[in-house]
């Protein structure tokens, strides 16, 4: 999992977004996450020519919490789902599957920016 962008706030949030899990629905969780995701990207994006560190700090601290309400549903449901017999077997892919989409999405940028960018 990804909790080098921040943290503080995705461990602070972590067990409080978990006990939400159980009374909503995953589904409905992992949009907020992406809502704030999306908010935390365009708003550190918008913010970058002031020059002050203080947006930016505050757009990585709704990122972590965008993180959690992203990971704490999903993670739930995969542990639901297999007998818990393979509960290790589930953790195990679930974060391999976290870990393959960065590596991806890092190779993705990285070609895109590549051809984009003058040499």
């Amino acid at each position: 999992m990804d909790w080098s962008r921040n943290p503080a706030s995705g461990s602070a949030s972590s067990p409080w977004v978990g006990k939400l899990s159980d009374l909503f629905d995953a589904a409905l969780l992992s949009s907020i996450g992406h809502l704030l995701a999306a908010g935390a990207c365009c708003g550190f994006a918008l913010t970058l020519s002031s020059g002050s560190i203080v947006p930016a700090l505050g757009y990585l601290l709704v990122s972590g919490l965008a993180a959690s309400f992203f990971i704490a549903p999903n993670t739930k449901i995969v542990l639901a789902v297999p007998p818990p017999a393979v509960g290790g077997v589930a953790t195990a892919t679930l974060n391999t599957v976290y870990n393959l989409s960065l590596v991806l999405g890092i190779a993705v940028l990285e070609t895109i920016l590549d051809e984009s960018l003058p040499a």
